[in-house]
């Protein structure tokens, strides 16, 4: 098995509706360069069992963490804890990604060695675009968080040990190589 590339965290709480999209927009032809690390935040509807159900259908290299429900912020670190990338990339229970992401990802980690990328999103409702933002739109640093971003693990380790975080923190990274990339 090749080394892991890119952890995809997914903190997960109550999103039975959605959790099924989310994975399957993550089946991509190189499943040992990612792994899912899920983590379930106390889910206390279906989201658990959908998603292992789904998982058992595929190839996909994932793991499944079960915590009592403590919130996004120290699910997502806990997924950081358990991640064995080289890069994280965090993604929202009701989220998914758009075809072509692991193509982006793989040309800017490989060859471009970003350490940071920041993507396109739209906010959709059903089949509809509701609004499309662009990586290179934010206008202050709470705005730019908002963007889908990759980075590598050892930044987001490094910067957390050296500001002595706690779970739940909250922290920006900065002096990495950024990469604004436009889908």
């Amino acid at each position: 098995m090749k080394n892991v590339l890119i952890s995809i965290i997914i903190p997960c709480y109550n999103s039975e509706k959605w959790i099924v999209d989310t994975l399957k927009s993550l089946i991509y032809k190189e499943y040992e360069e990612y792994e899912i690390v899920f983590i379930n935040d106390g889910s206390n509807d279906k989201s658990l069992i959908k998603a292992k159900e789904f998982f058992l259908t595929t190839k996909l290299n994932y793991r499944i963490i079960n915590q009592q429900n403590s919130g996004v912020s120290i699910a997502r670190n806990e997924g950081i804890k358990n991640a064995r990338g080289e890069y994280v990339y965090f993604l929202d229970s009701d989220d998914r990604v758009c075809n072509n992401f692991f193509d982006i990802v793989f040309e800017n980690i490989k060859n471009k060695k970003s350490d940071m990328i920041f993507f396109d999103y739209d906010i959709v409702d059903g089949d509809k675009v509701v609004r499309l933002f662009h990586a290179t739109d934010f206008d202050d640093e709470k705005q730019m968080m908002n963007f889908g971003l990759t980075l590598k693990k050892m930044g987001v380790d490094d910067a957390l040990r050296k500001a002595g975080a706690k779970d739940g923190d909250v922290i920006l990274i900065e002096d990495y190589r950024l990469e604004f990339v436009e889908s």
